[in-house]
């Protein structure tokens, strides 16, 4: 068997300071705290996974940060298979895009080149992180496959209807619904209708590398364009919603993904996805509501989603969100 198979390899697309077209101008409040989340990050990362399952974990940054993420990487780890590097090495047209559109900042980059990266990976899966994530219970390459398929998380209405406020899921359904609508258009392809009411589990997310190979070929071919380019001039997709819908048009979805809850991969209940007035029950970002339990349930990971308004999430009791970090360190480290 090839030594690649029982190895996992990693992307991390990371921008210290992301520079906004005025697009989306939330997406500056990613910019906050970005060097503490991501050193904890990788810190819950390396102590939760075992690290001599990593191929390679490619950290893909700004030309000009380089220096500076290595030097944070340096404080962390000397493991050899964490690699910082350029997002050009990985997205040679991004110079081009930004000047010809004046609309792909970091959000757009950072989908494309979660894809771009299956060029470099040199094993048949791969796993997508952001500098948001939070590594919560001890897991190895084999707890990411069940009965020999990558796992994925499966959302629908019945988890939206228990989590959120009822005035909001139908707003979550269309705003899922309409990223696959925009994708369909890239792909030329109607989602089935057996599949309107399902929905994939986000970032974190085990991508197939073949697929995704297969993938940036088919929207080349059928625009007879770059890929990367054509992507970055129609903004109507997320990275997700194209690949899964790649899937759904091809009938494979089933070969190679092992469907689990909404909580398995992502613990999307115990992440801080949206602002807390959008949920059914009152949040407590509390040591209880992480790891009560400490591994005996709840999922992978979990998410502090980095652009939602702080005084929208963060419970009272914490000052400051460098002291919740500093609080959910010690919970998970201890």
């Amino acid at each position: 068997m090839d030594n690649n198979e029982n190895k996992m390899s990693f992307v991390l697309p990371l921008t210290l300071k992301e520079q906004s077209s005025g697009m989306n101008k939330w997406r500056c409040d990613v910019n906050n705290q970005i060097t503490k989340r991501t050193g904890l990050m990788l810190r819950s990362f390396i102590k939760m996974f075992n690290q001599d399952q990593i191929m390679d974990f490619f950290i893909v940054c700004p030309s000009h940060e380089i220096e500076i993420i290595n030097e944070l990487l340096s404080t962390i780890t000397s493991n050899p298979s964490y690699k910082v590097i350029s997002e050009v090495e990985i997205c040679p047209e991004i110079n081009e895009m930004r000047g010809r559109t004046g609309k792909v900042e970091g959000w757009f980059v950072q989908q494309i080149i979660k894809l771009a990266i299956h060029e470099r990976i040199t094993t048949p899966y791969y796993l997508t992180f952001d500098s948001d994530i939070l590594c919560m219970k001890p897991f190895e390459y084999a707890d990411l496959f069940k009965s020999g398929k990558a796992l994925l998380n499966i959302e629908n209405k019945d988890d939206y209807a228990r989590i959120y406020a009822s005035d909001f899921v139908d707003r979550e359904i269309n705003n899922k619904a309409s990223r696959f609508a925009g994708s369909g258009k890239i792909l030329g392809y109607q989602r089935s209708q057996s599949y309107k009411d399902t929905f994939y589990g986000e970032t974190p997310v085990i991508l197939h590398t073949a697929t995704v190979s297969s993938l940036t070929k088919y929207i080349a071919d059928r625009f007879s364009a770059p890929w990367r380019s054509l992507l970055a001039i129609n903004l109507i997709w997320t990275e997700y919603t194209l690949y899964f819908l790649y899937l759904e048009m091809n009938g494979t979805i089933n070969d190679i993904y092992y469907k689990t809850s909404c909580n398995n991969v992502l613990d999307l209940e115990k992440s801080v996805w949206l602002p807390s007035k959008l949920y059914k029950e009152k949040r407590r970002y509390n040591k209880d509501h992480f790891v009560g339990r400490k591994y005996s349930d709840g999922g992978l990971f979990v998410a502090i989603q980095s652009w939602l308004d702080i005084k929208s999430w963060l419970p009272d009791e914490f000052e400051s969100i460098d002291e919740f970090y500093d609080d959910i360190e010690k919970w998970l480290m201890e």
